[in-house]
């Protein structure tokens, strides 16, 4: 089925990468986790149903082409990106996977994932760029980004039109990003503490031709150690999602499964904050 149309322009000027931060040594939060050792959903991209699709002013589509979610758009009106999600079964902590191509291999570009999206079109955003940069954000939902950690430089992320497999993690209000297996950056942030969807998303710089291809995406629920997945059913009081700052109701959910513990290596203290500022 089709979904609200999410195509954002940004507010704030040209996203010039080259002009970024340099590489920070990556650290770790310092708690454990499991993760469910089933997915919880597995998204092929051979059902138009799976995902939001649609064709969008100035050439911006979401389409499902042979087995592909392809994100595609021109930005003739400044800085952009455009985002498809799926709600179909939303969750607040979750490990997400998806497989992402730059076409082209454009520098001025950006693309990832999102977790705990809701009808305010707002949620967590882990972006990398074509030029081997990073960033996690906060979608707003009112046409722009909020940087947690603003973009810096990763030898993790493959450069141009090579692929590149993206992790993100949204357990309680822990946010992590990996990149081919690789630990790129960890932050803390409650701003939006309730279930939601899963979203991909993609943009570029002024009259950037942008065009990003998502392969095999899988969900997995997640917790940390002793304390279940405030998404699933009849959660104690303690655990129910709180308001954010754009009220809206959190969606209900189907059962999930027990969670099988799958602990993590010991982790390290986390990074240090970062600015808001654009690149």
């Amino acid at each position: 089925m089709l979904m609200q149309r999410s195509i954002i322009w940004l507010l704030f000027g040209s996203l010039i990468l080259v002009a970024c931060g340099g590489q920070e040594d990556a650290k770790h939060d310092t708690r454990d986790f499991t993760i469910d050792s089933n997915a919880a959903l597995t998204i092929n991209f051979d059902d138009p149903a799976e995902f939001e699709t649609g064709t969008f002013e100035d050439d911006a589509s979401l389409a499902i082409e042979d087995g592909q979610y392809v994100i595609r758009t021109s930005n003739p009106n400044g800085a952009s990106y455009l985002w498809g999600k799926n709600d179909l079964a939303p969750l607040k902590n979750v490990v997400i996977e998806v497989q992402a191509t730059s076409s082209g291999g454009e520098k001025d570009n950006w693309f990832g994932v999102m977790c705990r999206v809701d009808d305010t079109d707002s949620g967590y955003a882990f972006l990398i760029s074509a030029d081997g940069f990073w960033a996690i954000a906060k979608a707003d939902g009112q046409r722009g980004l909020d940087f947690l950690e603003t973009w810096k430089e990763s030898k993790a992320i493959e450069k141009g039109g090579k692929p590149n497999t993206i992790q993100a993690y949204c357990v309680e209000d822990y946010l992590a990003l990996y990149v081919n297996g690789e630990f790129v950056a960890d932050r803390t942030d409650k701003s939006f503490d309730r279930v939601g969807g899963v979203g991909l998303l993609a943009g570029g710089a002024q009259d950037q031709q942008v065009e990003v291809h998502f392969d095999t995406l899988t969900i997995k629920s997640a917790s940390f150690e002793n304390k279940p997945n405030t998404a699933t059913p009849s959660p104690a009081p303690s655990d129910t999602p709180t308001a954010t700052s754009t009220p809206t109701e959190a969606p209900q959910t189907s059962p999930t499964q027990v969670l099988a513990p799958v602990t993590l290596a010991p982790l390290q203290p986390i990074g240090p904050t970062a600015s808001t500022q654009t690149p």
